[in-house]
């Protein structure tokens, strides 16, 4: 952890406690009517696979949002192009990064920066979340449960994978770089065991997104 102080060392082992204990379980609460109930299925083998990263940014508050989506755009430039390189390794490559200095007045920038970045992200082939201990993002299959509720203020990076297409079928451009990298998964009689979950759901968001 070079450059880190020893605080820093310890909100970012205290961050990768939370993915082991938390992101990495299952919850009763996820109601995913596949699968197991891993509340974040890809943070155990992204921390198994030590390709699980945590940066500390410390001097940014939360005042000014145009700090906070510099710093994460530029994350964005370099985190495709950062180890680890192979197809599988990719895949669980996560980079969480912690604002310990966002108090809860600012926690609200963090919702905002997402919003605002999810396309850009999105077109890179990224997906980009937000956690604090006031969101109020709610699960995908329990809309009553707040699903990225964190003791730390945190924005976090990871490739976009084959069930994001839960995130991204309502807006046409986010459906159209989804399927520019998984379409071919959904080809009729030839969807594999990945893509199978979420075949209705691609072909609802193809017919809505063709009109």
């Amino acid at each position: 952890m070079i450059g880190m102080t020893p605080h820093d060392i310890e909100i970012a082992n205290s961050v990768l406690e939370w993915g082991r204990s938390t992101l990495a379980m299952p919850s009763s609460e996820v109601h995913r009517p596949y699968g197991d109930q891993v509340l974040c299925p890809f943070v155990g083998g992204s921390i198994k696979s030590n390709a699980f990263r945590v940066q500390i940014h410390s001097e940014i508050t939360g005042v000014s949002i145009d700090q906070l989506n510099q710093a994460m755009l530029s994350y964005a430039d370099h985190f495709r192009t950062t180890p680890p390189f192979s197809e599988a390794r990719q895949l669980n490559k996560a980079l969480v990064i912690v604002f310990p200095n966002i108090d809860k007045d600012h926690y609200g920038v963090l919702d905002l920066s997402q919003h605002q970045l999810k396309s850009d992200f999105v077109t890179r082939g990224l997906m980009l979340g937000q956690f604090h201990p006031r969101c109020q993002v709610r699960g995908a299959w329990n809309h009553g449960f707040r699903a990225s509720v964190s003791d730390w203020p945190i924005m976090a990076i990871r490739n976009m994978a084959i069930h994001d297409i839960i995130f991204l079928r309502e807006s046409a451009a986010w459906f159209t770089a989804y399927n520019l990298r998984f379409g071919d998964r959904f080809k009729r009689d030839q969807v594999d065991d990945d893509a199978r979950p979420f075949a209705e759901i691609f072909y609802t968001a193809l017919a809505q997104h063709r009109n």
